[in-house]
C-alpha cells in the first residue's frame, strides 16, 4: 500500500507541476508578445531542426535586416514561412519585399515576400514542437482527457486495509 500511495503523490505533483508550467508559458508568451509556432520542414535545418518549437515576436518590417531570421504569411495562404532575409528593399507604400531563403535551400524562395511586419525568431527549442504537435492532435487530446479522468478517479481511491467484511448468519438478527 505504501508503494501505491508513492506513485499516486508522484502522478498529483508531476500533474501538478506541468499543469503550472502550461499555464505560466501562456501567460509568459501572451504578456510578452511572442508566438510560438513548430517548424514542420527541414529549410532551417541544421541551425533549426524539423520539430523544433519557435517563439517569434511582431517588429515593424523597418526594424528588420539582412540575416534576422522572420516568420512571414506565405503569399497562397498555406500558412506561414520561417526563413533567412537574403535582401530587403522598401516598398514606396510603407511596406518592405523581403527576399527570404532557408539556410539548407540551395536558391532563395521564388518570390519576395511584401510585408509590413514580420515575425522576429527570438528562441529556438529543438524537438519541443513534436511534443506540442502530439498535444494538439486529436489522440494527444483523447490521451491528455484519459489521463486527466484517471487522476480523478484515483483521488477516490482510499488505500489501506480492508477488513474482511461480517456477514451474519441465517437467522441472527442485527443487534
Amino acid at each position: 500500500m505504501k508503494a501505491f500511495q508513492i506513485v499516486r503523490s508522484l502522478l498529483f505533483t508531476c500533474s501538478a507541476i506541468v499543469g503550472a508550467l502550461s499555464i505560466l508559458l501562456v501567460i509568459v508568451t501572451l504578456a510578452s508578445g511572442l508566438r510560438p509556432l513548430v517548424v514542420i520542414s527541414g529549410s532551417m535545418e541544421p541551425g533549426i531542426p524539423t520539430g523544433s518549437l519557435i517563439l517569434s515576436r511582431t517588429v515593424p518590417a523597418a526594424d528588420l535586416a539582412v540575416g534576422d531570421v522572420v516568420t512571414v504569411p506565405r503569399p497562397d495562404g498555406r500558412g506561414p514561412v520561417t526563413h533567412r532575409i537574403v535582401a530587403i528593399e522598401a516598398e514606396g507604400d510603407g511596406s518592405f519585399a523581403l527576399e527570404l531563403q532557408g539556410d539548407a535551400n540551395a536558391s532563395k524562395d521564388p518570390q519576395p515576400y511584401r510585408v509590413a511586419e514580420a515575425g522576429l525568431l527570438q528562441f529556438t527549442l529543438p524537438h519541443v514542437g513534436v511534443f506540442v504537435q502530439v498535444v494538439r492532435s486529436p489522440l494527444g487530446l483523447a490521451g491528455i482527457a484519459v489521463f486527466l479522468v484517471g487522476l480523478v478517479l484515483l483521488s477516490f481511491v482510499k488505500p489501506g486495509r480492508t477488513e474482511p467484511s461480517v456477514v451474519p448468519a441465517v437467522g441472527d438478527r442485527a443487534p
